[in-house]
Formats: C-alpha cells, structure tokens, sequence
C-alpha cells in the first residue's frame, strides 16, 4: 500500500460521515452480476460505503480493507458482513470462491497487476469486476465554489497531482489482459445536498489532507470555509451534483491460467 494511502487512517470518520454513497440503481445493477445468494467481494472496502449497500441485495459480502481505522468504522457501520484486514495485492479468500469483486475509489491505489493477477485467483471462471467512482461534477453554477476549494488546498500545500485519469488507467490494466472481457462503462449522475460544515469536512476526507499535520489541516478547513463564505447568502446548503462511473469486466470461463 502507498504510503500516502496511510493519510486516511487520520480521516477515516471523517470519511465515513462526508464521503456520498453510490446511485441504488448502479449497486443493484453491479450486484446482480452475482447470483442469488452468491459471494461478493468488496476490495479496499474503505468504511463501508459501497459494502452496506451490496449487503442489501441477497448476495453474501465480504469486506477486505487494510487501514485498521477504516476498518474499525466499517466494523461499526455494517455489523453483518465479515471485514477481512487485507491488500489488492494479496487477498486473504481462497481461490476460486468469489461470484464478483467490486472496488469502489481505490483501483488507483492498487498495483494494478498484481492485484488483477489476485483478483483473477479468487474468482470463479466467469466471475466479474466492477470498478466504481464517484466523482464531483464542476459546472458554471458550482465553478466558483470548486475554484476556492482548489485555492485552499493549494494554500495548505497539499500536493497537485498528475493523477492518470480512471479510464486511462484501466485501459493500460487491461491492455494485456487476455482473461478479460472488454470493458463495459455506465454513468449515472445525482445531487447530494450538503450542508457547508459536511462540505468543508468533505474537502478534508482525502488521504493527501489527513496526512497533513494538524495544524495544517485546521488551516486548510478554514481556508475552505473562508470561501464558502459567498455561498451562505444563498442558505447554509448546498446541492452537489455527482458522476458515477462504472467499469465491468468477467473473466473468461475458457481462461486456462488459474
């Protein structure tokens, strides 16, 4: 696990209390990649926000999450599904036992090699993989707000980055990948309402802001209420419009190399 993933350790209530969840219609949809009463894997589960979802659609999940703080709060949020202390990279379930893996805000943290290569071993032949995000949608009503946010966490160095885009990403995983099927991609969109306490928490939940100091962290949330402030004349909530992409593939019920 990258070291920098270690930040969420420090914000993992803060995670579980701002982070949105995932559109009914899309966990269903993923969920039924799975048969009835079959095991869904949710890998790099975080606090649970896709894995209590899943757990309400018939299926057995099993939760696999390596930052112990994360884990502890996905313990608390979802009592009934098993939570596992594990890597992507080096998965704690026997081989071919699981229907679907999901992974939801996390692929990019993986070595996407390696963790195919695990994920490849506890599937069943014909067994799927669906990569999830969720992703704030900047609009000319909402540009100004999101502009702040980026001048804050600029402000309270946390670092820019060059991160490769999802799809760009995958599109090099699956490059050679012979196992896979190609890649099927759904969206959806939906608003969550916010108000700015949650918004300003929301902007503190990355792992880049948990790894800051505290100080540094309280200078960062206020910056980001600072600009907020032009907001609060149109009332303390805001409505924040979000992408959900999905990215599916099964493996290959005539793949050889198990």
């Amino acid at each position: 696990m990258e070291a920098s993933a270690r930040g969420f350790s420090h914000v993992a209530s803060t995670y579980e209390a701002s982070r949105p969840e995932y559109p009914r219609s899309t966990v269903n949809y993923i969920a039924s990649l799975a048969p009835r009463g079959g095991l869904i894997l949710d890998l790099a589960a975080g606090t649970g926000k896709l894995t209590r979802m899943l757990a309400g659609t018939g299926r057995e999940v099993v939760a696999v999450e390596p930052i112990e703080e994360m884990r502890s709060q996905l313990s608390e949020s979802v009592p009934a599904v098993t939570v596992l202390d594990g890597l992507a990279e080096s998965i704690p379930i026997g081989s071919s036992t699981v229907d679907l893996v999901t992974v939801a805000q996390a692929f990019h943290w993986f070595d996407s090699q390696t963790a195919l290569t695990e994920i490849k071993r506890v599937l069943k032949s014909g067994g799927s993989l669906a990569i999830i995000y969720n992703k704030p949608l900047v609009s000319e009503t909402n540009q100004e707000l999101w502009a702040g946010v980026a001048r804050a966490l600029r402000a309270a160095a946390v670092p820019r980055t060059t991160q490769t885009s999802v799809r760009k990403l995958l599109s090099e995983a699956f490059s050679d990948a012979p196992c896979w099927s190609p890649v099927q991609h759904i969206s959806a969109r939906f608003t969550e309402p916010l108000c700015i306490d949650d918004f300003v928490e929301l902007t503190g939940s990355s792992s880049f802001a948990g790894s800051l100091r505290p100080e540094q962290r309280a200078t960062m949330l206020n910056a980001v209420r600072e600009s907020c402030r032009g907001w609060l004349d149109r009332g303390n909530e805001l409505s924040i419009d979000w992408l959900t992409d999905c990215y599916i593939t099964s493996l290959s019920s005539e793949c050889a190399d198990r």
